[in-house]
């Protein structure tokens, strides 16, 4: 019984320029979709005065997502932390 295995990457079809940019504008948006979803996320978080998780959502989102909007209100969202906690 001889099995075959499933096509590598050299199996994968050649995009053409439009269509690898098109993919490319979709993957940014689900990155700044799953960004700000997590960003919300913080904010639900300080809502409930659950601070210490809040701040490890936001820290998650500077690292994870560095390039996306929802970065820089994190940014931003830290440096009020740290100036409440103190």
């Amino acid at each position: 019984m001889e099995t075959t295995l499933a096509a590598g990457p050299q199996a994968a079809p050649q995009l053409s320029e439009a269509e690898r940019q098109e993919l490319l504008a979709r993957e940014i948006a689900k990155t700044e979709k799953l960004a700000e979803s997590k960003l919300e996320m913080a904010q639900w978080f300080l809502e409930q005065q659950k601070t210490d998780i809040a701040r490890r959502r936001l820290e998650e989102i500077v690292e994870l997502y560095p390039e996306s909007d929802a970065s820089g209100k994190a940014r931003q969202m830290l440096k009020t932390l740290g100036k409440k906690s103190k």
